[in-house]
């Protein structure tokens, strides 16, 4: 008896899996173009200036078939640090609009999901339900074609890359200084409230 509802649970989480993987996500049809990526020569640059802080370099390397290396490669030649600095995981749960913000307009679906590590289903919800985010997006998904890193297509943005790399040291401006650690507030907020939470209650007179 065990055994059989054990096979029922497994089709039943197998069956979930599947509807996940069909659900339509707004505007997937989108035929808009996407807006240009400049001032970066082209959309793999962009792509790596745009994560680079918010979204781990493997997650980035896996999502266009590169590697570590490879981006290490291009950040490098922009001036970003090397190695990346360590990206919160908080930005996976509490930054994501960020993340998808900066995508909209440079990756197809596919890839995305794969940047922002969500199932169609949870981001079909997030788009649809939270705030009316897709509203905000535009109500519209540009068409972008995919980002695939080849050492022929890093070669090609090389020089424009290493032009920007010594803009930002002329004009002594550091790529992600160091600054507040990104959601520190959240543990801020939290401490104050459990500090309330043990105070007197307030008396009059």
């Amino acid at each position: 008896m065990k055994t059989k509802q054990g096979f029922l649970v497994v089709v039943a989480l197998v069956a979930a899996l599947a509807a996940a993987d069909e659900v339509r996500l707004p505007g997937e049809d989108g035929k808009h173009a996407a807006v240009t990526c400049a001032p970066f020569p082209d959309a793999l640059s962009a792509y790596v200036w745009r994560n680079w802080p918010v979204v781990p370099v493997d997650r980035l390397a896996s999502a266009i078939g590169a590697s570590r290396a490879d981006l290490e490669g291009v950040a490098a030649e922009m001036g970003l640090p090397v190695p990346q600095p360590a990206v919160s995981p908080l930005w996976r749960r509490k930054g994501y609009i960020t993340v998808v913000r900066r995508n909209w307009h440079l990756l197809p679906y596919d890839q995305l999901l794969k940047v922002v590590d969500m199932t169609r289903a949870e981001l079909a919800y997030s788009l649809t339900e939270d705030d009316f985010l897709f509203v905000k997006l535009g109500n519209t998904k540009p068409l972008c074609p995919p980002i695939v890193y080849s050492p022929e297509v890093a070669a090609k943005g090389r020089t424009r890359r290493l032009a920007i790399a010594r803009t930002l040291k002329e004009e002594d401006i550091v790529p992600l200084a160091p600054e507040e650690p990104r959601f520190s507030f959240v543990g801020e907020l939290s401490s104050t409230a459990a500090t309330r939470a043990h105070l007197p209650p307030l008396t009059c007179g």
